[in-house]
């Protein structure tokens, strides 16, 4: 498809190198501010008009997105769109923060703040006669709220207790 003039004043281009095959400028307007064809253009280059895909929803805690374009030299466009990539293991992990992980599999921040904020909580819950039966929900490393019953909740936070004291002994 040929460009069609005169081209529109809000519409973005990429100059493509016919023999680099490669994209040497984009996000760029019309040249013309008539919108009128260029001349003189060194022949090896060409106009592609930027064709931007929606960007897709996704889950960012096990995915990303990687840019990827559509170069398409007769029809005068490039497409811009998106890619959603799994993460591996080893990169969900590494987004995760240094944390104490229960037994009940909850992941807790071993942070100084975190350590204070669970040190309050158990002493509120003590000083407020709350029974071992009584629910208890705490925000895990990833952000996620996770409940667990009183009695549970002791005996983790002795456990992360320990954990985060022998951390502070090494």
């Amino acid at each position: 498809m040929a460009i069609s003039y005169p081209v529109d004043s809000n519409s973005k281009w990429s100059v493509y190198d016919l023999n680099t095959l490669s994209v040497i400028a984009s996000n760029k307007n019309w040249p013309r501010g008539d919108g009128g064809e260029i001349q003189g253009l060194v022949p090896s280059a060409v106009y592609l008009l930027e064709v931007k895909d929606q960007r897709p929803t996704y889950d960012s805690d096990t995915h990303r997105l990687e840019k990827t374009e559509t170069v398409d030299v007769a029809s005068n466009t490039i497409t811009i769109g998106w890619d959603i990539v799994a993460l591996t293991q080893e990169e969900i992990d590494a987004r995760i923060p240094e944390h104490f992980t229960t037994t009940g599999g909850v992941k807790l921040k071993i942070d100084e703040a975190s350590q204070n904020a669970f040190a309050n909580l158990l002493t509120l819950l003590n000083q407020s006669g709350a029974g071992d039966g009584d629910t208890v929900t705490v925000k895990d490393a990833t952000g996620d709220l996770q409940q667990m019953d009183f009695a549970t909740f002791k005996t983790e936070i002795v456990a992360y207790g320990q954990h985060c004291y022998t951390q502070f002994l090494s």
